[in-house]
């Protein structure tokens, strides 16, 4: 957590200190510490250095510790939402990814991800659409958008963006 500390007191790397550093040492540890990948995770995103595949390894790496699950998937939502628009493709593929898992979507997500569909559907949102598609099946983004991300959307809205998805 010493990473996190550094990482909340300079967040934009103004800091002769790479909290990296300090994941990489709690990983050569252990190596299978939820902690420092999640949190490794975040950083690698907040900073946009590396691909979002680099990103996901270290979630996965998280997850697959078995360890504190809730508060890894928490990491990686927050992670992929600070990212902006370019985040929500994987953002929306990590909620997918939690419902066929089995995993409870945390409801304080709800109002982001109805957002988002809401981003995507609109008038300006046919390339977010595609980067969106490209990275998720219409039968998943439909089941996500059908019990999460329409209810604030009007009935002709919904409709709407139920084709788009598909």
């Amino acid at each position: 957590h010493i990473g996190w500390s550094y990482f909340l007191r300079n967040p934009d790397g103004h800091s002769d200190f790479d909290p990296s550093q300090q994941y990489a040492q709690a990983v050569a540890i252990d190596p299978n510490n939820p902690y420092a990948h999640a949190y490794w995770g975040h950083l690698l995103a907040w900073r946009s250095s590396v691909g979002v595949t680099d990103v996901r390894e270290h979630f996965n790496a998280a997850l697959r510790s078995g360890r504190d699950r809730e508060r890894v998937r928490d990491m990686q939502l927050i992670a992929n939402y600070n990212q902006g628009e370019s985040g929500t493709p994987e953002f929306l593929r990590t909620v997918v990814e939690m419902k066929s898992n089995g995993e409870a979507i945390p409801e304080k997500y709800n109002h982001t991800i109805e957002g988002m569909f809401e981003n995507a559907c609109g008038a300006y949102g046919a390339e977010l659409l595609r980067n969106i598609k490209a990275n998720i099946s219409g039968d998943d983004l439909t089941t996500i958008y059908r019990d999460i991300g329409s209810k604030a959307m009007e009935q002709n809205d919904r409709t709407a963006c139920f084709a788009k998805l598909k």
